[in-house]
């Protein structure tokens, strides 16, 4: 389809180990919620849960005692950026709900707001964003936000 457009397709992410590449993301100070779960090994317990260092142990020893794709590349879960170096503000999650069914779960963020890094001068907050004034990409390799229309 991109060659048929005239367009080059770029994956930096696709095919990188992904214990290193977590690892590389942690330390370059990505804040990475787990916003999904949908495969054995993961449970609820996880849904809004922020990957740490700990987590990151926790997460590799599972997806290799339940053989699922470490950076979920099969669908096992879906994930938020709340902060990385390429945003000049942060997400705080005031506000979520976890819905689980027994198998699957999704942690819905219904209030969230902008919220100024350390070096911004102590500005602080920069505006709530409602749940459905925000449409973003749920992978740490994306990193993007997209308005979307209010109802």
């Amino acid at each position: 389809i991109c060659g048929t457009l005239g367009l080059q397709v770029f994956t930096p992410a696709w095919g990188r180990e992904p214990l290193g590449y977590w690892q590389e993301l942690l330390a370059a100070g990505f804040k990475v919620m787990i916003t999904k779960v949908a495969c054995e090994g993961l449970g609820k317990e996880w849904l809004g849960r922020v990957v740490d260092q700990a987590a990151l142990e926790q997460l590799a020893r599972l997806a290799q005692q339940y053989r699922f794709h470490l950076a979920f590349e099969g669908g096992e879960a879906e994930s938020f950026v709340l902060d990385c170096p390429l945003f000049r503000k942060r997400v705080e999650v005031l506000e979520g709900k976890a819905t689980w069914d027994g198998e699957t779960g999704v942690y819905e963020i219904l209030r969230a707001a902008l919220v100024g890094k350390d070096d911004d001068g102590g500005r602080g907050v920069h505006g709530e964003i409602a749940a459905d004034g925000l449409r973003v990409s749920t992978h740490p390799s994306h990193a993007v936000f997209l308005p979307c229309d209010r109802r």
